[in-house]
């Protein structure tokens, strides 16, 4: 894999961009993406420290670090290049045309036709699942599939590149633990207790340990009750095998 930065100079309105490529320096790692589009200055910094609300996510089953680290540290492009295969199905029948889906889809994919119903041109669809939470009439869902798998993946890869040669050290806040994303505008009420704050070297170890507490904290399989469709340890056993880290872990206690 390639590991690009983007350094834009603003002239006159538009963007310039500098690309900066790096050979992956171990060909077994990944299978998804040829290149990770990274931020700038994420690219130069020294070391890396991650601070993550860990929670809910509709196509991981949980968003943590690996996820903070992947998706959040990708640019634009990058932020694409992860979701470009989960596109929203779409029930027409249901749609009502109110048009809540249109202030909130940010690839511009949605148009309301003639008929108060909504029409998806697909080749603009982000995948940003934004249409999915504004409609009130439950027209958009998301295709459970093998592409949510590779999903995963591809921010785990992203995660080997943002990490790539770095010292770094990551914190999990395990509260207010919501069903979906913190990227939605709207806010979701907690559905499980508090654990508290976890913190880790390894982010693989962390998001295990984190998973595992809310689990035992709710008495079963927590991600698979609010995403039954969802395998959440796709993404542990892709970064352990890539090298992020490791899934067993030892808990220190500190009070």
């Amino acid at each position: 894999m390639r590991e690009r930065a983007l350094d834009g100079h603003h002239r006159g309105g538009q963007w310039r961009v500098r690309r900066l490529r790096h050979q992956r320096h171990d060909a077994q790692r990944g299978g998804c993406v040829a290149e990770v589009s990274i931020g700038h200055a994420l690219h130069y910094a020294d070391s890396h420290i991650f601070i993550t609300h860990f929670k809910g996510h509709e196509l991981t089953g949980f968003g943590g670090v690996l996820k903070n680290m992947g998706m959040g540290c990708g640019t634009r492009a990058g932020k694409y290049a992860m979701h470009d295969k989960v596109l929203p199905k779409v029930s027409v029948d249901q749609c009502t045309g109110c048009g809540q889906c249109l202030k909130w889809c940010s690839g511009n994919a949605l148009r309301l036709e003639k008929n108060n119903k909504i029409v998806m041109e697909s080749e603009r669809c982000i995948g940003c699942g934004e249409c999915i939470l504004s409609c009130p009439q439950n027209v958009f869902m998301i295709p459970w599939d093998e592409n949510t798998s590779a999903v995963q993946e591809k921010i785990v890869e992203y995660a080997c590149g943002v990490l790539k040669g770095k010292p770094h050290f990551s914190i999990n806040f395990v509260n207010y633990i919501t069903q979906y994303c913190d990227c939605y505008a709207t806010k979701g009420k907690p559905l499980t207790g508090d654990i508290g704050v976890l913190a880790s070297a390894d982010p693989v170890a962390l998001d295990q340990a984190c998973a595992d507490m809310v689990n035992s904290s709710y008495g079963s399989d927590f991600w698979r009750v609010i995403f039954p469709e969802i395998d959440w340890t796709v993404q542990l056993s892709y970064a352990e095998r890539l090298g992020l880290g490791k899934r067993e872990y030892t808990l220190i206690e500190y009070r």
